[in-house]
């Protein structure tokens, strides 16, 4: 007899299923979108306004690129726009107010960077900036209260444990607290104003994760994220955290793997894969979905792939 009821109830679920299109949670997935027109590695993307931005990178050449090219998710569709004017690769990109900032960077005919450009979308502009004190690629940034933070990188000689603070509203820098180890190419994510900085590199790949919280100036130690890697994208929807891609051995690995950090809880889960393996990549956020966007493949190809994921 209880087996009977329950086969009655379950038949009438489906049926109410069927009959008021009730939906159902599909499983986490990524998708493939258009391919951005310049492959590229080692590149920057930042949103305004519905729409990403990829900016410099690597194909190749050693001087670096100045493509800039803009995403439109709603057509799935890139257009190019002005050109970055000083060549680079290892690039920081972030965005505030609504214009976005290329920070550091190396370029083979300069070295390391410090140079700061700004590009206004609404007049397809760049216009130049305080130079960031400490020259470095490989620079990890963040934006909290409207202050561009620059975390760690690289230079010819050491990885660094630097941190400086940008003011847009009056072109300025300022040093902070050094991260407590350093490192380049970290995944660098914001949730609650307070920045989380996950992995990275130094000479070995690290699976090491720290906060940083501005209005006290201070780093604190946090769950190590369960792969260890470097040159990995992040991205937040949600406040949760998205550690993408990457490589823990350039030589033969190239990660499609996907971990979520909650902050509220420290905690770290398993998410979809991406469908490409690769690191060097970029990922930003839009409308509440992740972009993946370029990086480097396990074939050497210098990818245009993008792809979207919906938490």
């Amino acid at each position: 007899m209880k087996v009977n009821k329950l086969i009655s109830f379950l038949f009438s679920a489906i049926l109410l299923i069927f009959c008021f299109n009730i939906p159902v949670l599909a499983e986490e997935s990524w998708s493939s979108e258009t391919d951005m027109t310049t492959g590229r590695c080692y590149h920057g993307a930042a949103e305004v306004n519905g729409k990403i931005y990829t900016i410099g990178g690597y194909d190749g050449s050693s001087a670096g690129l100045y493509t800039v090219e803009e995403y439109n998710p709603s057509t799935d569709s890139w257009s190019s726009k002005t050109n970055l004017p000083t060549r680079r690769f290892g690039v920081g990109v972030a965005s505030v107010n609504n214009k976005i900032y290329a920070i550091g960077g190396y370029n083979s005919s300069v070295g390391y960077l410090k140079k700061v450009e700004e590009y206004d979308p609404s007049t397809n502009s760049w216009t130049s900036k305080a130079d960031m004190p400490t020259a470095r690629c490989y620079v990890g940034v963040a934006v909290v209260n409207g202050k561009i933070y620059a975390i760690g990188g690289s230079t010819s000689s050491s990885y660094l444990r630097t941190v400086e603070e940008y003011n847009p509203s009056t072109n300025s820098w300022t040093s902070k607290a050094n991260i407590p180890v350093e490192r380049c190419y970290a995944g660098v994510a914001v949730v609650n104003d307070k920045i989380y900085v996950a992995g990275g590199y130094n000479g070995e790949y690290l699976d090491t994760v720290y906060e940083y919280n501005p209005s006290t100036n201070t780093w604190t130690s946090k769950t190590d994220m369960p792969t260890t890697r470097g040159y990995l994208g992040a991205a937040v929807v949600n406040n949760k955290i998205y550690a993408i891609g990457g490589t823990s051995d350039t030589s033969s690995s190239y990660l499609d793997m996907v971990e979520e950090y909650d902050p509220s809880t420290d905690t770290w889960s398993t998410k979809a894969d991406m469908t490409t393996g690769r690191f060097g990549l970029t990922t930003t956020t839009a409308n509440n979905r992740i972009y993946a966007i370029g990086g480097y493949n396990s074939s050497g190809n210098y990818l245009g792939t993008v792809e979207e994921y919906i938490p």
